[in-house]
């Protein structure tokens, strides 16, 4: 498959991959993308070939005003700048040109091509601030549902359907996921997930979302201070003490098959010092004389008793 006939079926895609040059199979031409199963691999040196050769003619038309380029000049506009898009991420020029010339019955597309890089292994993509802010500026612009419904694809997502009984809300919580997957820690796509909870809370079933979080998402990954984080603030968003120290008293339960983790201690610790609850500092305690916990309950006991029992 040519690039350019790769960059129209891009949107159709589970996941994008770059290839090195020992990893194109040797039935394969270095200068043809492959396409198989949902998959797209491009090969880097084609890549960046393609990249250097279009940039003169992609200024130009991304530094006209887009009123003065014909209908044909912006579809080729928006092509090249999905070129870029892949081979660097924060990238203004290409952002603002798709914005510009892109009719409001097409942004959708955008949004399916977002999902792509979101899902691809990519070095940058998915930590991109500038891709994830655009992910936002895209929504914001689909006022409707079924609007935006339209980028929803088949891609191995699985279901969500305890979080909200809209789709779309749905997707933007396990793209989010996988980016948070792809690149553990991932301050930018968790960010996203707070945006969406405070623009749509009225529209999700918080209490729904924190037991997915819990048991799919925290659970399954103790390590990762961002889903904690995650965890933390949809609870606060909640605001239920009782429901706030059942998580806490569960999250105490977990360290007994992942102890010494400091992610999952500090989610502990920071909720139980909001909850001021003497029960949950006991439980504490009795976890801190167990050895394999290694100095994280005692540490973070250390400071709540710092913080609330300070007589």
């Amino acid at each position: 498959m040519e690039l350019d006939d790769a960059l129209d079926v891009i949107y159709q895609c589970d996941h994008i991959e770059i290839l090195p040059p020992h990893l194109i199979p040797e039935n394969s031409s270095p200068e043809k993308c492959i396409y198989e199963d949902g998959v797209l691999g491009i090969p880097q040196k084609l890549m960046q070939k393609k990249f250097a050769s279009i940039r003169s003619l992609y200024t130009r038309l991304a530094g006209e005003s887009h009123h003065k380029l014909s209908d044909t000049e912006c579809k080729q506009l928006y092509k090249l700048t999905t070129l870029c898009l892949i081979v660097t991420t924060e990238n203004v020029l290409a952002l603002n040109s798709r914005r510009r010339v892109t009719p409001a019955s097409l942004l959708y597309k955008d949004l399916l091509f977002l999902n792509v890089l979101f899902r691809s292994p990519l070095q940058k993509h998915t930590k991109s601030p500038m891709l994830w802010n655009h992910r936002r500026w895209l929504i914001t612009q689909l006022h409707s549902v079924e609007e935006y419904q339209k980028h929803l694809t088949t891609g191995d997502f699985g279901k969500l359907s305890t979080v909200s009984s809209h789709d779309w809300l749905n997707c933007e919580f396990l793209i989010v996921l996988k980016a948070g997957m792809l690149h553990p820690r991932n301050y930018y796509s968790w960010a996203h997930a707070r945006w969406i909870v405070q623009e749509y809370k009225s529209s999700l079933d918080l209490n729904c979302l924190a037991e997915w979080l819990f048991v799919d998402v925290c659970s399954r990954n103790v390590s990762d201070i961002s889903m904690w984080s995650f965890m933390e603030f949809v609870l606060d968003t909640i605001d239920n003490r009782q429901l706030s120290t059942g998580y806490v008293g569960r999250a105490l339960a977990l360290t007994d098959l992942a102890p010494g983790h400091e992610t999952m201690w500090t989610f502990i610790g920071n909720m139980t010092g909001k909850l001021k609850d003497k029960s949950l500092i006991d439980s504490i305690e009795e976890v801190s004389t167990i050895p394999r916990q290694g100095a994280w309950p005692s540490k973070v006991l250390q400071k709540l008793q710092v913080q609330i029992l300070p007589n």
